[in-house]
């Protein structure tokens, strides 16, 4: 057997082989690739690129070959690679990755009787191997001495890294360094790509642009892609290269000059501050992303989805961007588009709406992840920080393999960073320039208690939100939006800590101000609304949960549109909740219409649709077995599905679960009151 990848879209499956560009110009090593090697050298020379074709030629000439291909960016991407494995080879396999992955290492290392696999691992851009000690594969080749059969050759492992390989010390595997193309190399490759291409040239020509690229692969690949889309000659090209030095520049014009013009040089910048790898291509159409390249046309408009898709097209045609599969763009190291406190927020703001709110340890939900921190490291300090720290932060958690039971990961690493120190030095900051009652001050405040709200403090939250009120009310008055959030995520505090009934008494209250200053349907006043209903059925008042939420859906409906997130939480809600009531045909006819709802608005294969998917598979289920269990083959009344429901019956017809519990408030306004 061979595990290549999942089918385009499977968002459970590792990350898959990439393709080899085109051109690919087939290099000889010495030594060759045929042991456990580590692939040493800059980044754009081709490591992944000769990793990818040696595992492909394996497959094609040893289709029983088990190819694992990981992203070795964190100890994450390799688990998550192994897990998936496992799942592959193993008939019985932990749910836990961590689990999994060592059960497939176990595997490995000791293969059950019968059974000889010959196997490929390679991790790709390995960037710190200190904790990757324990995912280290078995030596391959085993040596041969004296009074032993000959080694076995069948395993192998590659790993690409641009660290060189005094700063670690692979055990027992090979360094290779992958340098620029030889001249002789270079020279072939641009004769061969240039000619496919119909492109005009000379020997001399060659030469030349190859010593002026440094005969770097990806360098002189971008000016190939240049040439035949421009159809180009190779002595115009030498002309414009002398005025940027940089193949990518002249590439990067071009494509901002295909349809749509002007975004392309934009678009780019924003795949540069989620990393080089693997971010979805969901974030890079999805709303905030298109308003902020759509300000940047002229004149400026709204853009479609699939004139991003053109964009990304000419990006991927001129070499500076690689789709791995249709729904994952890989960005090739480029100058960074200097990025603005407005290009990082719109990252921010993409990846928080793709971000699933009922999935928990998904593909999609790593490669979040993963562009999320590459997103912190390129934001210039206090972007994503500035008076309100912005959601994703606070969004983000450990997946579920990390065993963080205690609490948000990235709060953790808050601390770790300084961030919520900076925080506090702002903080200081404002009380110095603005005193105690400027309202920047009383706003950082606010987040540094929002904070602490998130971190699992809820008590000490809860005392930071009194005193800002108290201060709050004194120095602006109770009528300001500011006093109302911060009320609303008093309540939310008092809920967190198992005071329903506290939570909802002063909730309520709050409704009645926020309807008589901000009006009925100001998205606070929502989102108390959302508040209320989610309590009133956590009490086991699912039935005044229903009609609390039947009102809410179309309300939200109107004010935020009937394809936005918070709508469709709402209304998954709501589907919950009657069936939490015994109405369970309602609730599988409300959630197969979210269910193309959101398949159109999401897309098939995101986890709030395959959520979605489930809910309704498993109410049919449920259905259908207590058609079966009912005398007279009577489904029951609603009633009785209610009072079964609601006391626990045999069996949970409607339990809560993780992955199918709603939304609620938690998942789309947590703490914004």
């Amino acid at each position: 057997m061979w595990l290549l990848a999942p089918g385009h879209g499977d968002k459970g499956g590792p990350v898959p082989v990439p393709e080899l560009v085109a051109h690919f110009h087939r290099r000889k090593h010495r030594p060759p690739l045929d042991e456990d090697q580590v692939l040493t050298g800059p980044a754009g020379v081709g490591k992944t690129q000769l990793a990818a074709h040696h595992a492909r030629a394996l497959m094609a000439d040893r289709p029983d070959t088990l190819v694992v291909w990981a992203d070795a960016t964190d100890r994450e991407g390799v688990v998550f690679a192994y897990a998936h494995a496992a799942r592959r080879v193993l008939d019985r396999c932990p749910h836990d990755p961590e689990l999994a992955a060592g059960r497939f290492l176990s595997w490995l290392y000791d293969p059950p009787h019968g059974v000889d696999p010959r196997w490929l691992v390679v991790w790709d851009h390995l960037t710190d191997p200190r904790g990757f000690e324990d995912l280290w594969p078995p030596l391959g080749h085993r040596p041969h001495t004296e009074g032993q059969a000959q080694g076995r050759e069948k395993g192998r492992m590659l790993v690409t890294t641009r660290l060189p390989t005094e700063l670690f010390e692979p055990p027992g595997r090979q360094p290779v360094e992958v340098d620029p193309f030889t001249p002789t190399e270079a020279r072939a490759y641009l004769r061969s790509a240039l000619t496919e291409a119909g492109v005009a040239h000379s020997p001399a020509e060659l030469d030349t642009l190859a010593a002026a690229l440094d005969h770097h692969p990806l360098s002189l690949g971008q000016a190939v892609a240049y040439m035949a889309d421009r159809r180009t000659a190779c002595s115009d090209y030498l002309e414009l290269l002398g005025d940027s030095r940089d193949a990518r520049e002249p590439a990067l014009d071009r494509a901002d000059r295909h349809r749509p013009i002007g975004v392309a040089r934009p678009l780019m910048g924003l795949i540069s501050l989620l990393g080089p790898l693997a971010t979805p291509e969901q974030v890079l159409v999805s709303r905030p992303f298109r308003k902020h390249l759509g300000r940047r046309t002229y004149p400026p408009r709204r853009l479609a989805e699939h004139e991003v898709r053109l964009a990304l097209a000419s990006l991927e045609r001129l070499h500076l961007i690689t789709r791995d599969t249709p729904l994952v763009i890989a960005a090739h190291d480029h100058p960074r588009t200097r990025p603005t406190m407005e290009s990082v927020r719109t990252a921010a703001d993409g990846l928080m709406l793709v971000w699933p709110d009922t999935c928990r340890g998904a593909s999609l939900e790593w490669r979040l992840l993963s562009s999320t921190d590459a997103l912190r490291s390129h934001a210039p300090a206090g972007s994503l920080w500035d008076v309100d720290p912005h959601p994703l932060l606070f969004h983000t958690r450990a997946p579920a393999w990390a065993g963080a039971a205690e609490g948000p990961l990235p709060y953790r690493e808050m601390f770790v960073e300084g961030s919520y120190r900076e925080l506090e030095e702002s903080y200081e900051r404002y009380l110095l320039s603005e005193g105690p009652e400027g309202p920047t001050t009383l706003r950082v405040r606010h987040s540094l208690a929002y904070l602490r709200a998130w971190a699992g403090d809820t008590t000490g939250a809860m005392v930071r939100f009194r005193h800002l009120l108290h201060d709050l009310h004194r120095w602006q008055g109770a009528d300001r939006v500011e006093a109302f959030s911060t009320r609303g995520n008093l309540s939310l505090c008092r809920a967190e800590t198992g005071d329903l009934a506290g939570a909802v008494t002063d909730a309520r209250r709050l409704l009645e101000n926020q309807r008589e200053y901000l009006g009925p349907d100001h998205p606070n006043t929502l989102t108390t609304l959302h508040n209320l209903a989610h309590w009133r059925g956590r009490a086991g008042d699912a039935r005044g949960a229903v009609e609390e939420l039947r009102h809410l859906v179309p309300t939200r409906a109107e004010v935020f549109g009937a394809d936005h997130p918070a709508t469709l939480h709402c209304r998954h809600d709501l589907a919950f909740w009657r069936a939490r009531a015994g109405e369970t045909e309602g609730a599988v006819r409300a959630l197969e219409e979210l269910l193309r709802d959101r398949g159109r608005v999401l897309g098939p294969r995101h986890p709030d649709t395959l959520t979605t998917r489930r809910r309704v598979e498993r109410l049919r289920r449920e259905a259908r077995v207590k058609a079966e269990v009912t005398p007279n083959g009577g489904a029951g009344s609603e009633d009785s599905g209610a009072r079964a429901s609601l006391a626990g019956g045999n069996g949970g017809s409607h339990e809560l679960d993780p992955n199918d519990e709603p939304t609620g408030p938690q998942a789309v306004d947590r703490l914004r009151g």
